[in-house]
């Protein structure tokens, strides 16, 4: 199961009143919604008691900071979450909440974020937002062969370009990607062995096509909300 848990401080009040105090996630423990695999997205307003059930039930938590700035919603406890053994994974939410979808930039929020909120610079290491970005989402889906390099495991891979001048000096490579490290430095991408994309071109799409479909879908929803 896939839902939306917390993303807000309305919604959990909403919740709370309608459901004799409970929050969402106290809510959805209730219906039995997670003795399923469930996979939350946000959880930005969530309390210990909620935590502890995330963590019981082995839900992953869709972390997707740059969409909880963008919507003004807040942020996401997520050093919390890592200290009771939640899973939490890494994601850019959609187009409308957020516009880029560079992982690179949402490390480099997640990794950012809790230490300017909580001022303390130890919180979520290179090694933490690496994790979430890869091996959290393999898991979070049920995959566990993949997320790592690894002999049998899938090659799903990212190579980056390591020679630009935002990587010098490297001391330790997992800072680098996660504080130096754009999107722009990815120069192939391979899903189980399939190269999907190379230098700019992506073998397995027609990218004017894409575009044109685009920018013909934009037109088509903005008459939509023109016309009410």
């Amino acid at each position: 199961m896939h839902v939306h848990v917390s993303e807000t401080q309305s919604e959990v009040e909403g919740c709370r009143e309608r459901h004799d105090g409970k929050s969402p996630v106290q809510w959805l423990e209730s219906l039995g919604a997670f003795d399923v695999p469930a996979i939350a997205a946000h959880c930005v307003y969530v309390d210990d008691e909620d935590i502890a059930i995330l963590a019981k039930h082995g839900v992953t938590v869709a972390h997707n900071p740059a969409s909880n700035m963008k919507l003004s919603s807040g942020f996401a406890p997520i050093a919390k979450m890592l200290d009771a053994g939640v899973n939490v994974a890494l994601g850019t939410d959609g187009m409308a909440s957020n516009n880029n979808h560079d992982m690179f930039q949402d490390m480099y929020l997640m990794a950012m974020l809790p230490k300017g909120k909580e001022l303390d610079p130890t919180l979520i290491t290179p090694k933490q937002a690496v994790f979430a970005a890869t091996r959290a989402g393999a898991l979070a889906q049920g995959r566990e062969d993949c997320g790592l390099v690894k002999e049998g495991f899938k090659a799903d891979l990212c190579v980056l370009d390591v020679t630009g001048i935002s990587w010098c000096p490297v001391n330790d490579m997992l800072t680098n990607v996660v504080y130096a490290g754009h999107g722009s430095d990815v120069v192939l991408t391979m899903c189980d062995g399939a190269v999907v994309y190379r230098d700019g071109v992506w073998p397995t799409l027609d990218i004017d096509r894409v575009k044109a479909e685009v920018c013909e879908r934009t037109v088509r929803i903005q008459d939509e909300l023109a016309q009410g």
